[in-house]
């Protein structure tokens, strides 16, 4: 399979070679040709099918699970520890999901410079999530936004457009689209790919959805047992809350990866089209693709 191009290919010095040739656009970088056969991922080699979108979250954990746990838990400790404490004023629900986007984004980080060849590191990580933590939050509201009125419809359209933005965090880390941006790009992207992501994420959300469960069955238990409270929590509803506050995330990871494996299938796709394939979509299902009128990156 031939690289996509980005604009017509640029003769110039390669900077992971250090050769004289033809650069081609690939993930965030500008390759030779060479150079992208060596450092393309398995991910990106295998067919568009819930199976191999598993397969390819395990290909992505293996070798960023340290990292990608202490990122999570550099994020999610200062909470934990809030928790413990108390929550008087309600302020740790007001910070977990803003703390999430930028635990999911360093993982994303993560698991980009995995796929393509780099050790991106812990504290790099953090940075780029913290930098693009403003178009995170824009696209996830205006996202769930969306999403929450398509469910008023009905339950089905709401699951469909939320499919439809499963690239959106992807491209704003990758820096591919930023902000509101990256919704459209997601959605036109995901077209014709929604059933095979909707059976991969049933799967990836056993774990969240089953800690989930457990976590509300064992706050009933003991909410009961300790009946209702006017002024301090309880210490032991205390200590289930960090201890969910702590293991939601990392049970979370599949779900962030799918999306990153969803990213590098699709990047060099285009949305199906009338009356034929495009160039885009035909490098789809592996066909090579010819230059799209895109500068080239030097």
């Amino acid at each position: 399979m031939n690289p996509s191009v980005s604009g017509p290919p640029a003769d110039t010095t390669c900077p992971r070679c250090g050769s004289f040739a033809a650069l081609h656009r690939w993930g965030s970088r500008s390759l030779c040709a060479e150079c992208i056969e060596r450092v393309r991922h398995p991910v990106e080699s295998t067919p568009l099918t819930a199976g191999h979108l598993i397969v390819g979250v395990l290909q992505l954990l293996g070798p960023i699970a340290p990292k990608a746990l202490v990122a999570v838990l550099l994020v999610e400790l200062p909470l934990v520890a809030l928790t413990l404490v108390g929550d008087p004023t309600g302020l740790i629900a007001n910070l977990y999901g803003l703390a999430a986007l930028v635990g999911t984004g360093a993982v994303i980080h993560l698991a980009l410079c995995a796929a393509e060849g780099e050790q991106g590191t812990v504290r790099q990580a953090l940075r780029s999530a913290l930098r693009r933590w403003i178009g995170m939050l824009g696209a996830a509201i205006v996202s769930g936004l969306i999403v929450f009125f398509f469910t008023l419809l009905l339950v089905v359209p709401g699951i469909l457009r939320a499919l439809s933005y499963a690239l959106v965090m992807p491209l704003i880390v990758s820096g591919e689209a930023s902000g509101v941006d990256a919704l459209e790009m997601s959605r036109r992207r995901m077209a014709g790919h929604r059933a095979q992501a909707l059976l991969a994420y049933c799967v990836v959300w056993i774990a969240p959805v089953l800690l989930f469960g457990t976590y509300w069955l064992v706050d009933r238990m003991l909410t009961d047992r300790y009946g209702l409270w006017t002024d301090e929590v309880p210490l032991p509803l205390r200590i289930l809350d960090a201890v969910y506050t702590l293991l939601y995330p990392i049970a979370e990871l599949p779900v962030v990866l799918l999306s990153v494996a969803l990213h590098l299938k699709l990047r060099n796709a285009g949305p199906p089209v009338r009356g034929g394939p495009t160039e885009e979509s035909s490098h789809a299902n592996g066909a090579a693709p010819g230059p799209v009128t895109l500068p080239a990156d030097t």
